[in-house]
């Protein structure tokens, strides 16, 4: 029961779950509103637990925030060695939203640019025509 253990800003601002985040962050997107403080407090979260996020999570993550204008480079940066370790779980649609994510973030990691495009080329049949 999501909201009955987030009935306000302040509870949601403590989740420390990946995937009470994750839901969060998605329901805000869907109803297109943004809470810069929430979002901030989230990603400290994201930032103290990397070691439990994925490719496919951050690229949930970065797809919802990239939505709402929240993407910031030192997230970016932050992931990167995740990103790189855990990009081959990654399907193809996640694999889009990972660069759309750095490319709206502005931010170049060359070792993610690398293992992308590999991902990429080896994906290559399984990519539809709007990826």
């Amino acid at each position: 029961d999501f909201w009955g253990k987030y009935t306000d800003i302040p509870s949601m601002a403590k989740a420390s779950e990946k995937e009470d985040i994750l839901m969060i962050i998605e329901n805000f997107a869907l109803i297109h509103r943004k809470h810069v403080y929430l979002f901030q407090r989230l990603k400290n979260t994201v930032l103290k637990t990397l070691d439990v996020w994925s490719a496919p999570d951050f690229a949930a993550l970065f797809h919802s925030w990239a939505q709402l204008g929240f993407l910031h480079e030192d997230l970016c940066i932050a992931i990167s060695g995740r990103v790189v370790d855990t990009a081959h779980t990654c399907s193809t649609q996640e694999i889009c939203w990972l660069m759309d994510a750095y490319a709206t973030a502005r931010c170049s990691v060359q070792s993610v640019a690398d293992e992308l495009t590999k991902q990429t080329l080896l994906k290559m049949d399984d990519f539809t025509l709007s990826q």
